[in-house]
């Protein structure tokens, strides 16, 4: 799969990380308030950690097997959290958007959602595009039904097994 260079909406681009965003994506991956619902381990959550896992993506980008994550950013703000997709079978394909605290609530996550989905399908064809989320993030809940997802209760996801909200949208 080749991933963009970058998506542009009317107030984001959504671009593949620089190593000028680590200190942005460490301050979003060591902060406990924002990582409270991803299903990230303690050692991902520690400067190594984070600094090691931004590597891999950056470093993935120019591999066989690239890592669809990209940073969100804003001409006001510069980077203000990330975004991306994963393939979960076939043309199902799974979605994530994150931001950095100071800037929730202003339509970013929503923006960059819908940017993502007219891109699975569009570009890559996707028949379905699902988002997993912890029963208690109601925000990232909030995110997916404005972007016209379905929910579907409780599942279990079908990579890590772990029990979560499931939303989902269909090519039409």
């Amino acid at each position: 799969m080749k991933i963009p260079e970058k998506l542009e909406t009317k107030r984001l681009t959504i671009r593949k990380f620089a190593h000028s965003d680590k200190g942005r994506f460490l301050e979003f991956m060591r902060d406990t308030i924002s990582t409270k619902y991803l299903m990230l381990t303690d050692e991902q959550k520690t400067e190594t950690g984070a600094s090691g896992l931004f590597e891999y993506v950056l470093n993935s980008y120019e591999s066989d097997t690239p890592i669809f994550s990209m940073a969100i950013e804003t001409e006001k703000y510069g980077y203000v959290g990330s975004c991306g997709l994963s393939p979960i079978d076939g043309d199902i394909w799974e979605c994530y958007y994150s931001l950095n605290r100071e800037f929730l609530k202003k339509g970013f996550a929503t923006e960059s959602l819908k940017a993502l989905i007219d891109y699975c399908f569009n570009e890559l064809n996707t028949e379905e595009l699902r988002a997993y989320m912890s029963p208690e993030n109601l925000d990232s809940s909030r995110v997916a039904e404005r972007c016209g997802m379905e929910h579907k209760g409780i599942q279990v996801h079908p990579i890590f097994k772990n029990k979560g909200k499931l939303y989902c949208i269909n090519r039409k």
